[in-house]
């Protein structure tokens, strides 16, 4: 599903105050996400005997 940042701002605008706290901690909780997931691949990587 795909959507403009229009129907995004929107669906934003209409939320109150709770709803906004639960989507402001979803979004930084995929950013930490995001930026644990490529460097723990890195770790893996470095820890693996080559063969």
């Amino acid at each position: 599903m795909s959507l403009t940042k229009e129907e995004i701002h929107m669906m934003l605008y209409h939320l109150i105050d709770e709803q906004m706290i639960k989507v402001y901690n979803y979004i930084l909780s995929l950013q930490k996400e995001s930026h644990t997931a490529p460097s723990m691949e890195a770790d893996r990587q470095l820890k693996s005997p080559e063969q």
